[in-house]
């Protein structure tokens, strides 16, 4: 099982998918993310069947490089990318309290 990050950025759809900021929509029972400025679409599974591991990559990489935690690294992308100080504070109260820190390194260690 690949753990990868979805986190709610802004109002309008846009989305941290790991280290990638995505429109996704639902259309009937589906989530589609939508690829650009060419506006096509892939269904959200699909997406993360091809792109969590290589996402969970990027984040130990930084995680490493930077020697921060993964919640720093999120919080980092979340503010580049424009997301609420509430959504913010909302991500790093939820990520504290679930182990985010110490759980996520772990998952990538089984998966790769």
């Amino acid at each position: 099982m690949i753990i990868c990050p979805v986190i709610k950025c802004k109002a309008e759809g846009k989305y941290i998918i790991g280290m990638k900021l995505k429109s996704i929509i639902k259309q009937g029972n589906n989530l589609i993310l939508k690829q650009g400025v060419s506006g096509s679409a892939e269904c959200f599974k699909e997406y993360i069947g091809k792109n969590a591991k290589d996402q969970c990559y990027k984040i130990m990489n930084l995680i490493e490089e930077k020697k921060q935690t993964f919640t720093q690294i999120m919080v980092g992308f979340m503010k580049a990318n424009g997301a609420s100080e509430n959504k913010i504070k909302f991500f790093t109260r939820k990520a504290d309290r679930q182990g985010f820190d110490l759980l996520f390194p772990q998952f990538c260690k089984l998966n790769a």
